[in-house]
């Protein structure tokens, strides 16, 4: 992957902060993969926070984080993936598939997880779609193992 110069660069807390000494002006988020594993998918879209939206409404965004072995981490693979299908579909932005790291289409499960959000949580988020550029929305990963980070891309 080239690196996106106009991309604004997170990282997730905790270990994606061992990235921070290469990425210049990092922004910071916290993608829990244990509410991924919990299934609360409401939650991670709650306490993303406003500049991580405005920032995804209207640039690439680019998400560090790193996992204890070599593969990327479940809070990139499911959580950004979730949170890119929401947004998608909240912001009336152009939907791509919801891919698994195994290649398995979450696009079905996705679907339905988002028609039973609390409103309150839709409103949240519905309130980016004003900022929204109308491009399709880019989220890509930079993770890996600490001593090997690789990049990789939510895109398809």
């Amino acid at each position: 992957m080239t690196p996106d110069l106009d991309a604004v660069h997170y990282l997730n807390l905790t270990r994606g902060l061992l990235c921070a000494s290469h990425v210049p002006r990092p922004h910071y988020l916290r993608l829990q993969s244990t509410w991924c594993e919990q299934k609360r998918w409401g939650d991670i879209l709650w306490t993303l926070g406003p500049d991580f939206y405005q920032h995804l409404a209207t640039r690439p965004v680019t998400v560090h984080d790193v996992s204890e072995r070599p593969r990327t981490t479940r809070a990139c693979w499911q959580g950004l993936t979730w949170v890119r299908f929401a947004c998608e579909r909240l912001w009336n932005a152009p939907p791509g598939p919801a891919i698994g790291r195994s290649g398995h289409g979450m696009t079905d499960y996705f679907s339905r997880e988002l028609a039973g959000l609390d409103h309150r949580v839709k409103k949240h988020v519905r309130y980016f779609r004003r900022f929204h550029t109308g491009q399709p929305l880019r989220i890509s990963i930079c993770s890996g193992a600490a001593e090997t980070l690789h990049p990789t891309s939510t895109e398809d």
